[in-house]
C-alpha cells in the first residue's frame, strides 16, 4: 500500500487557476494553524460543508422546540367497500348456487348415455337376474352353472403356438455365425500362444 502525501503541493505543479483559489482559501492572519496547510481539495470540501451548515442553521427547521420529533403515523381506516362484505357474500352464494344447479343438470352415468338409458338397462338386468335365479341348473349347483355359462360365452383359449421350423435360409445364417465365432476363438487362441 502506498502512503498518501499530506504535505501541501511540494513536488507537483499546480495550475494557475487553482493557485489563485489556494490564495483565496488561505486562512486569515488571526486563525493560522500550525504545520503544513491541507491540500486544496480538502480546503474546498471543508468550505462547502461550512456553507451547507450555515444554510441549515439559517433555515432552522426545528423551530422553537429544538428537538426532532417523529411524525405520527396515521392509521388508515378500512374503506367502506371493504367494511361491508355482505354484498360479496351474497354474490358468492348466488354463483355457488348456479354452479350446483348446472352440475345437477349435467349428471350422467359413465357410458350409459342418460337417465332413461340407465333405467332401461337396470330393468333389463334385474329381469335377467330373476331368470337366472329361477333356472333349475342354477338352483341345483350355482358354481357349476356359472362355470358352464362362462365357458360358453368366452372365446376358446388359444392353443400354444408350435415351435416354428426354421427355413433353409435361417439355417444357413446360423451356420455362418457359428463358423465366424469359431474363427474368432481360434485367432484369439493363436494370439495367446504367440504371446507365450
Amino acid at each position: 500500500m502506498v502512503k498518501k502525501k499530506l504535505g501541501g503541493s511540494r513536488g507537483r505543479k499546480v495550475p494557475k487557476a487553482s493557485q489563485q483559489d489556494a490564495k483565496a482559501d488561505k486562512p486569515q492572519k488571526g486563525t493560522e494553524l500550525q504545520g503544513p496547510s491541507p491540500p486544496v481539495h480538502i480546503r474546498k470540501k471543508v468550505a462547502r460543508r461550512v456553507r451547507f451548515f450555515e444554510k441549515v442553521a439559517a433555515s432552522n427547521p426545528l423551530g422553537a422546540r429544538g428537538t426532532i420529533q417523529k411524525k405520527q403515523k396515521r392509521r388508515r381506516q378500512p374503506s367502506a367497500a371493504l367494511a361491508d362484505l355482505s354484498t360479496l357474500a351474497d354474490s358468492l352464494g348466488e354463483a355457488a348456487n348456479k354452479l350446483t344447479t348446472k352440475a345437477d343438470k349435467k349428471q350422467k352415468g359413465l357410458g350409459v348415455g342418460g337417465c332413461k338409458a340407465r333405467t332401461r338397462i337396470t330393468a333389463d338386468e334385474t329381469a335377467r337376474l330373476q331368470q337366472v335365479l329361477a333356472h333349475p341348473h342354477f338352483k341345483a349347483n350355482p358354481i357349476a352353472a356359472i362355470t358352464n355359462h362362462l365357458t360358453a360365452m368366452l372365446p376358446p383359449v388359444p392353443e400354444p403356438a408350435k415351435p416354428k421350423t426354421p427355413s433353409a435360409q435361417e439355417l444357413k445364417e446360423k451356420r455362418r455365425q457359428r463358423k465366424h465365432t469359431k474363427r474368432l476363438a481360434a485367432t484369439a487362441q493363436d494370439m495367446e500362444d504367440d504371446d507365450l
